[in-house]
């Protein structure tokens, strides 16, 4: 039987527009097996209700009629029966409420209360746009066709369904106005039990304990396994070219951020259901497999049954499982589909220009992107993409992975995408404004700061625009708490869109109602969560092959670009740690180590154990995230196979001067032998910047919050701190741990600054322990002599 039996309500004149998208999915040729679909064409309430009896639907959509001809500025109108001679919507909410599907869709105009209304008569999860605001044509089309395809075709649950196709909508449909500010298009709201939020590590399904491993293994606490800390994923990396239906204005960083996040999340859907087909043991190992390890290529099949291939390395014990190799492969791929990336252009190069052709997308206008990800990720993409009936990167404007054409679009997806493609006005009607795909001027989509960026390095996209808050990860800090039935209070952990209790006041946002607990928590998820590491991938499990960093900054260093990882303002917190490596960075862009609320409750750094500074970790970074961190499950980043020691390495690098000294610390032959991921056998690359990354994202601004934490050493050659106008050019001493400025040592021989800062590094000695080594051996000459 069908997982989703779809019942379409639709108006006459809406069959080639706003709708066509959902009638698509009743389609021979495009149609998911997984769905049945009834299609109602301006139906009366006796046929609406005999075909619900008949088709016992469980998703219901509901779309009312254009109000304007116009396909640019027409907008979408109320829903009635036909026949219907009751005025409202109490004829509409009663039949829906009547049918107690599991999703109901609203495409139509309605008043502020239907959603809750219909949420508190039995439907779990609403779909309503907001009351009060003009719905585009366009733009509702967008969104019904990402969200119809993400439910169906990859599997998500509504909530999941919900925050991809805000991202796809806000990706294409977002609104360029004339100071060049960009604005968010009018959204849905969502009205559910569950918060809407992209997925991540959490949703893979729990592992079945295979027979016989009942006594030895612990599905909640799998790193206790034997040899489970030494799975890894040999998968390299690769950069991949996108053909995206829109402009040039469409190669821009904040809209390729959520394009970014949808793709990612669309990756993580497939991997975490993924089946295994085959693994055949290789006889010859991979280099950097820890001791002890062997090494299988896993053939797999995703949850949308698209085939492809890795090579895992695990233990023996590990290997004989199949079940077990099943669920290091969801873990590992999840964990690694959160590398994907976008690349910018270069400073100073035009943009691609938009081109067509009728074998790509019907002829719709696409630009080429390109995104650095994994080989698996590129497989499944293709793989994809050569599915007629598989909708989800039709979705997001996918037109071609690579070479390959993406199958699936529909004459409705060209219609829809032609008409987006070419320019929308804005929904508030400003002069001026128009969607930002047909741009070709490179500084109308040039970030601020120029610069080779990674779109999924910025800030979130909820960050930044304030609309569908809640779709990334996270609730926005514009918290309502507001009166409401009891019956509703007494939902406790429902979840409304603004509109239902504020009159649609803001467009896309979620808030808590009713339950303080979780309105405490609510927050803006920043790009980079604690919790869901962007860069954790790479380290060890879920890494890339050669072991060199697979997450934002080292994508684009490992392709030949010059960016590391990009903040807030465009520009990189890695600026000067190049060749020179003289640059210092005080504190972390837009903090100034003043966060409301927290309290630090753990001793002085000296005499903290671990179980403190982490609990400490935790809640500081609760709170500054607006988001909270799971203890138990804190850091996900994994390191050479293990759990990232953000103990150690916080030690470490405060003692050396803080975050600011940059690669006047050795990273990989000082900081990274002190920490429990380090092994003599190790012969990862990267590692240093993997630990630059690594600590920017978690302990950064924990840092600048604890500047008791930090030690100030002076020069021990010249007894100075940070001279005036001088270059920070500071060395650790590998034997005393003492500071020196390069340049106060007149030692010859000493090389050049960037000898100790590049790579891995020559190691330092100062004056004194050089003479002092000296002494030794010479005694110890004398001895043997």
């Amino acid at each position: 039987m069908a997982r989703w039996r779809v019942l379409a309500c639709v108006p006459a004149d809406g069959l080639g527009g706003t709708q066509g998208a959902i009638l698509d999915l009743a389609g021979p040729e495009s149609g998911p097996s997984n769905a049945q679909v009834v299609a109602l064409i301006n139906p009366s309430l006796s046929e609406f209700n005999d075909a619900v009896a008949v088709s016992r639907p469980n998703f219901i959509f509901v779309a009312g009629p254009p109000l304007q001809r116009e396909e640019k500025s027409g907008v979408v109108g109320a829903f009635h029966f036909r026949g219907d001679m009751a005025p409202g919507e109490e004829t509409l909410l009663s039949a829906l409420a009547e049918a107690r599907p599991e999703v109901a869709y609203v495409d139509a105009v309605v008043s502020p209360h239907f959603g809750p209304s219909l949420h508190q008569r039995g439907v779990p999860n609403v779909v309503v746009w907001p009351a009060g605001t003009a719905i585009p044509t366009a733009v509702a089309a967008h969104y019904n066709c990402a969200f119809a395809a993400f439910l169906i075709n990859t599997h998500a649950s509504p909530p999941e369904a919900f925050a991809a196709a805000s991202h796809s909508t806000q990706a294409h449909c977002m609104v360029l106005g004339s100071d060049g500010t960009h604005t968010a298009p009018a959204l849905p709201a969502f009205v559910g039990a569950a918060r809407p939020a992209l997925p991540d590590s959490a949703s893979i399904p729990p592992l079945t304990v295979p027979p016989g491993l009942q006594q030895q293994l612990d599905p909640n606490n799998l790193p206790a396994f034997p040899g489970w800390t030494d799975v890894r994923l040999l998968a390299p990396r690769a950069e991949l070219r996108l053909l995206l239906t829109g402009g040039s204005g469409l190669v821009d960083s904040t809209r390729l951020s959520f394009l970014g996040e949808a793709l990612r999340a669309l990756l993580v859907m497939e991997a975490r259901g993924l089946q295994l087909t085959a693994r055949t043991p290789l006889d010859k190992l991979p280099r950097n497999l820890p001791a002890g390890c062997a090494a299988a290529r896993c053939d797999y099949t995703t949850s949308s049954g698209a085939a492809g291939s890795v090579v895992l390395g695990a233990p023996p014990g590990v290997l004989e499982h199949p079940a077990l190799v099943e669920h290091a492969l969801r873990m590992t791929l999840v964990t690694d589909a959160v590398s994907l990336q976008f690349r910018l252009p270069p400073p100073g190069l035009s943009l691609p220009t938009p081109r067509s052709s009728k074998a790509v997308a019907g002829g719709t206008p696409v630009v080429d992107t390109v995104v650095v990800t994994s080989v698996w990720a590129v497989e499944v993409l293709r793989s994809l993409c050569k599915e007629p009936r598989y909708r989800s990167l039709a979705a997001l404007g996918v037109a071609a992975v690579g070479n390959a054409a993406d199958c699936a679009f529909t004459p409705a997806d060209v219609a829809r995408m032609g008409l987006i493609a070419g320019g929308l006005p804005a929904a508030n009607g400003a002069a001026g404004t128009t969607i930002a795909a047909t741009s070709s001027d490179p500084a109308s989509a040039q970030a601020p700061g120029g610069g080779l960026q990674t779109a999924d390095t910025l800030p979130s996209p909820s960050a930044q625009h304030g609309g569908a808050v809640g779709v990334g990860g996270g609730v926005g800090d514009d918290v309502i708490m507001t009166d409401m039935p009891a019956a509703l209070a007494d939902g406790g952990h429902t979840y409304f869109g603004a509109d239902a209790m504020m009159g649609y006041a803001m467009n896309g946002h979620l808030h808590f109602l009713g339950n303080s607990d979780m309105a405490a928590a609510a927050g803006y998820a920043a790009a980079a969560s604690p919790d869901s590491p962007l860069g954790g991938v790479g380290d060890g499990l879920g890494g890339s092959g050669d072991g060199a960093p697979a997450g934002p900054g080292a994508g684009a260093a490992d392709g030949g670009g010059t960016a590391g990882v990009a903040n807030g303002n465009g520009t990189s917190p890695h600026d000067g740690w190049g060749a020179g490596g003289s640059a210092r960075h005080d504190k972390p862009p837009n903090f100034t180590g003043d966060l409301p609320g927290y309290t630090c409750r753990r001793p002085p750094l000296a005499a903290c154990s671990e179980a403190q500074f982490y609990d400490d970790l935790c809640e500081f970074l609760s709170l500054l995230r607006g988001k909270p961190v799971e203890r138990s499950k804190f850091p996900e980043a994994v390191l050479n196979g293990v759990s990232l020691d953000l103990f150690a390495l916080y030690r470490e690098v405060v003692s050396r001067g803080g975050f600011r000294v940059g690669n006047g610390i050795n990273w990989k032959g000082q900081v990274f032998p002190r920490m429990r991921n380090w092994t003599e056998s190790n012969k990862q690359t990267g590692v240093g910047n993997a630990l630059k990354r690594h600590y920017q994202n978690y302990l950064w601004e924990y840092e600048v919050a604890h500047p008791e934490d930090v030690t100030l050493d002076r020069c021990v050659l010249c007894n100075a701190r940070d001279r005036e106008g001088g270059t920070a050019d500071w060395l650790c001493c590998d034997c005393c741990e003492n500071w020196v400025h390069h340049s106060c040592d007149k030692r010859p021989g000493l090389g050049q600054y960037k000898d100790y800062t590049q790579g891995n590094g020559r190691v330092y000695v100062c004056p004194s322990c050089s003479r002092e080594q000296e002494a030794g051996e010479a005694l110890k000459r004398q001895r043997t002599a």
